[in-house]
C-alpha cells in the first residue's frame, strides 16, 4: 500500500526519524498516568473519616482511566473528582498534558514537515531528471535524423 500512496510513505519516513522523541511522548505520558492515576485514588478513591469516598476511583486502573480520558481531552465524564484536591489534582493533570504531549508534538510535527519537503525536492530532481533525459533523446534523434539527409 505505501508503494503507490506517496503521503503513507511521508508520515512513516517521518516516524522513523521521530523514534527518540515518541519514545520521550510514550514515557513521559506513562509516567504521568502512574503519578496522577495513584494520586487521583489516594485523595478521592479512600474512604475519609466520615465514610464517604468517590467510587469512580475506588482502584489505581480506574484512576489511571480517567488520566488517560482527561490527558486525552476526551472526557467522557463517566468518572469525575469530588473534593477540592481532588479538582487541584485534575487541573494539574490537564496543565502537565499540555507539556507532556504538546512539547514532543511540536518536534515530530517539524520532522513531518521536513521530510515532506525533502521528498518532494527527491521527487522534482528525478522528473527534471527524466525530463532531460527525454529532450537529449529528442535533440539526439532530430540530429540524427537531419545529418541523415
Amino acid at each position: 500500500l505505501a508503494r503507490h500512496s506517496d503521503g503513507i510513505k511521508i508520515i512513516f519516513l517521518a516516524l522513523s526519524t521521530s523514534v527518540s522523541e515518541l519514545f520521550f511522548l510514550i514515557f513521559f505520558w506513562s509516567i504521568a498516568i502512574i503519578f496522577f492515576g495513584s494520586l487521583i485514588h489516594y485523595v478521592e478513591g479512600i474512604e475519609d473519616k466520615d465514610g464517604n469516598y468517590n467510587a469512580a476511583f475506588d482502584s489505581i486502573p480506574r484512576s489511571a482511566w480517567w488520566v488517560v480520558v482527561t490527558m486525552s481531552s476526551v472526557g467522557y465524564g463517566d468518572c469525575y473528582p469530588i473534593t477540592w484536591q481532588g479538582k487541584i489534582i485534575g487541573s494539574l493533570c490537564i496543565m502537565s498534558c499540555m507539556l507532556v504531549l504538546a512539547l514532543p508534538m511540536t518536534v515530530i510535527i517539524s520532522k513531518v514537515t521536513r521530510t515532506y519537503h525533502a521528498y518532494i525536492q527527491k521527487e522534482n530532481r528525478i522528473e527534471l531528471r527524466r525530463q532531460m533525459a527525454e529532450s537529449k533523446k529528442i535533440d539526439s534523434s532530430n540530429y540524427n535524423s537531419s545529418t541523415a539527409v
